[in-house]
């Protein structure tokens, strides 16, 4: 019963952080889209960095239970967007971040217990 307990309430404590992490990501992220949508690349260039260290940090304790081919996946699209900023390609960067945004709002609710997750 005891383990049963922990269980559950590592659990909770787990998506708790998932969804934390999610949320700060996809708010980096939009405010990473308003700069480039201002033409604003020196600054976005800055964020994008911020957002990549933000990234690996969480990618650190995510990566011992979340499926390793969706990080993988993050961290290619993360890629791109830096090779976009670089190039200062507005419209590339705008559908990369809407796949980044979509990719890291799935984890939480993938690893969230419902119905939808247990059939």
């Amino acid at each position: 019963m005891i383990l049963l307990v922990v269980i559950i309430l590592g659990s909770i404590v787990y998506i708790y952080f998932l969804d934390n992490a999610a949320n700060n990501l996809i708010s980096m992220i939009e405010k990473l889209e308003d700069t480039v949508k201002a033409d604003d690349w020196e600054e976005a260039q800055k964020q994008l960095d911020n957002l990549q260290k933000e990234w690996k940090k969480t990618e650190r304790w995510m990566t011992t239970l979340v499926d390793h081919q969706e990080i993988d996946t993050i961290k290619i699209t993360l890629s791109k967007l830096s090779q976009y900023v670089d190039f200062k390609k507005t419209a590339d960067f705008m559908a990369e971040s809407t796949t980044l945004k979509l990719l890291i709002e799935h984890i939480p609710g993938k690893e969230k217990c419902n119905i939808s997750n247990l059939l």
